[in-house]
Formats: structure tokens, C-alpha cells, sequence
């Protein structure tokens, strides 16, 4: 019984962080590009309303104020 709960709450922290990362890229602002980012990267970036991380993109490298976009189709 122990087991079952401990993969049970295994099963829900690993959907709790990687949510954003299945259903959201990120847009740079200064050329365009989409891209994801890791789930501790989605956790300590600075963020502001609404829906923009300060980011660095890592086509053209800079940091700047990346916007959320929704994900089409799977990856």
C-alpha cells in the first residue's frame, strides 16, 4: 500500500511541474523565435502580468521579456 501512494505522489508531482512545459512555448521578442524551457526554468524566472518571463532565447541569446504562447499539436 505504501508503494501505490508513493508512485501516486510521484505521478502527481511530475504532472504538477511539467504542466507549462506541455502546453506552453515561449516567443522572443526580439526575433521571433518559439521555444520551450525547462520546468525549474518556468519556476525561478522572473515573470509579469500578463503572461511574460524574462528569458534568454536561445537563438539570438538575449534576455528579454518572452511571451507565452499556447501550444498547437503534440510534441
Amino acid at each position: 500500500m505504501h508503494w501505490f501512494l508513493l508512485i501516486l505522489l510521484l505521478a502527481g508531482l511530475y504532472l504538477l511541474f511539467n504542466h507549462n512545459k506541455w502546453t506552453y512555448d515561449w516567443k522572443c521578442d526580439h526575433c521571433n523565435t518559439i521555444f520551450e524551457i525547462s520546468w525549474l526554468t518556468n519556476r525561478i524566472s522572473p515573470k509579469r502580468p500578463p503572461n511574460m518571463k524574462l528569458l534568454r532565447c536561445p537563438a539570438c541569446h538575449r534576455i528579454s521579456w518572452a511571451k507565452e504562447v499556447k501550444r498547437i499539436g503534440n510534441y
